[in-house]
């Protein structure tokens, strides 16, 4: 048999690739099954790709756990073969079983990442990545770890979370550099410590690791307000901690009506506050339910939402894009879920949970605090509650109009649309009643939101340079 001159190099490099690689199990050596793998990756026809898919599926019949991966693949992203999630699973599956343990990898994935119109299994995905970490795929102990993390589908752990990140990166894993070193600048499961941070951190960034990088360039580590806003008296309307909120309500129909108040991001724990925004609610009874629309930072969401029996909002219409700090475009879209309220006569608090279209995945924990009031409106694009200031926009100098219910030693913050304080100032001791204080923040052109602290009362505006 004669081979042509690119066959050769193509068998050289394969030949090389199965010299080098550290799996238990021997690659495949059947030209069929190679060949197909080359021609899934090109951009050939449907027919030749359908074509090649029989190869794989004659090198699993024979028992190939590498042909029988690459055939779980093809199933999963419908590339050669009709997308079907069973036969991915049974072909994924038989491979690890095989030892081909990264298929535990693409198992989890399946269910994490769902295709072929199935549904997303957190807790599925979490039990195949503890298989395959068990088994000792990197790629697994990686996965495990970022489940454990964040708490999908499994109870949050950073601690444990930590233990699988170090494992991995002993062994080369570049995330899992990554998630070390935020860790250890955050002290997510580890006491806090830059220099470890910014070791692990820089390993990871020179092997390439784009978010190393983007982290190493920021002058804050995400929890950078938590002890400012957790030991501040004027922060002491706001917990520490994500609070526990009882669903309960006293009657549904006190749930119309106009509210402000503030929301609080959490980190995945809950025990590490990360920022506050300010949030407005209006919200009317209709027939089949309640219209109305939330108003958080400087983004307006209208909504569409029922009333459950667990004395839930479910948002059936509702969707918000933020500033995400861990996102490349540096922008993440959010389907409104619910609101898990306990809501009085002026009152209502609770948790709102957000599902992020761009991570697919649940956000951090969001509680709320909403009073009940006829909601402020100012011209010109203004959103405010308590506050007026002119000109707005502004260029170098404005004046905020404010009043007093006490006596307060008055503190003002600016916050950009990530909820990162950009600039402060302290006013000293004001007295109770009407103020106007021109202010000149030094901060670049857009939006922004301003925070006026005074004792327990808590002003909010949006401000525009």
């Amino acid at each position: 048999m004669t081979f042509s001159k690119e066959t050769l190099v193509l068998y050289l490099v394969m030949a090389a690739t199965c010299l080098g690689t550290s799996q238990t199990f021997a690659q495949p050596r059947h030209s069929e099954t190679d060949r197909a793998v080359n021609v899934l990756k090109s951009n050939k026809t449907d027919r030749t790709r359908q074509r090649n898919v029989t190869a794989w599926e004659e090198d699993a019949a024979n028992g190939s756990p590498y042909a029988m991966h690459k055939l779980g693949l093809a199933y999963a992203g419908g590339r050669g073969v009709e997308c079907d999630s069973a036969k991915a699973v049974y072909w994924l599956e038989k491979a690890g079983n095989r030892g081909y343990v990264n298929a535990y990898h693409e198992l989890g994935f399946v269910f994490k990442y769902p295709k072929c119109g199935m549904r997303q299994d957190f807790e599925r995905a979490y039990h195949y990545f503890c298989i395959g970490a068990k088994r000792g795929s990197v790629a697994c102990i990686y996965d495990k770890g970022f489940m454990l993390y964040k708490g999908l589908g499994c109870k949050q752990d950073y601690k444990n979370a930590v233990k699988c990140f170090k494992t991995a990166a002993n062994r080369g894993s570049k995330p899992s550099l990554y998630m070390l070193g935020l860790c250890y600048r955050n002290g997510y499961g580890v006491g806090k410590n830059l220099k470890k941070a910014y070791k692990y951190l820089k390993r990871s960034a020179a092997l390439g690791y784009r978010d190393a990088r983007e982290e190493l360039e920021r002058s804050n580590e995400e929890t950078y307000l938590h002890e400012a806003m957790a030991g501040s008296p004027d922060y002491s309307y706001v917990t520490s901690k994500t609070p526990d909120v009882p669903s309960v309500v006293n009657d549904t129909g006190m749930i119309a009506g106009n509210y402000h108040g503030y929301l609080v991001m959490y980190d995945w724990s809950g025990q590490f506050l990360l920022g506050e925004k300010p949030l407005i609610m209006s919200v009317n009874k209709t027939w089949n339910g309640v219209d109305g629309f939330i108003v958080i930072g400087v983004d307006t969401v209208p909504f569409h939402a029922k009333v459950t029996s667990d004395n839930r909002l479910k948002f059936e219409k509702g969707s918000v894009k933020f500033r995400e700090r861990y996102s490349h475009s540096h922008k993440a879209n959010y389907r409104m879920e619910d609101m898990v309220f306990d809501a009085w006569t002026d009152k209502i608090c609770g948790r709102l949970n957000l599902y992020s279209l761009t991570q697919q995945e649940p956000e951090r924990p969001m509680y709320f605090e909403l009073s009940r009031n006829e909601a402020n409106s100012g011209t010109n694009g203004r959103q405010h509650d308590g506050v007026n200031i002119t000109p707005n926009p502004f260029k170098t100098t404005f004046t905020a109009t404010f009043e007093l219910q006490n006596d307060a030693d008055v503190q003002v913050w600016v916050f950009n649309t990530s909820g990162m304080m950009e600039w402060q100032k302290d006013l000293g001791h004001l007295e109770t009643g009407r103020h106007e204080i021109a202010l000149s923040p030094d901060i670049r052109p857009g939006k922004y939101i301003m925070n006026i602290k005074a004792g327990r009362q808590n002003l909010h505006v949006i401000i525009s340079k």
